[in-house]
């Protein structure tokens, strides 16, 4: 069983990082980096709009997401790219 407190954790110090230039954001590379090494199997956000606000960051970000089968489910649009399920 995977232990739902320690990824709880980590969403929260994820979703606290913010700057005036968010896809510079440490915590948001780091992200961006376990999903290059295929450590990532699925991001919640809020909205798609918390990961960049740069339009070309975010669609290179779920490119990348969807290239290594890396579940993206944004809740307020209510969007899942089913990226498993195209392999």
């Amino acid at each position: 069983m995977q232990d739902v407190e320690s990824q709880w954790i980590i969403i929260q110090e994820w979703a606290k990082s913010s700057g005036a230039n968010i896809d510079e954001r440490s915590v948001f590379q780091e992200l961006w980096s376990r999903v290059r090494e295929k450590k990532v199997g699925t991001i919640v956000v809020a909205e798609l709009s918390r990961l960049s606000r740069r339009m070309r960051t975010l669609v290179n970000f779920l490119y990348d997401c969807v290239e290594r089968g890396v579940h993206v489910v944004s809740i307020r649009e209510g969007w899942l790219n089913d990226a498993l399920r195209t392999k």
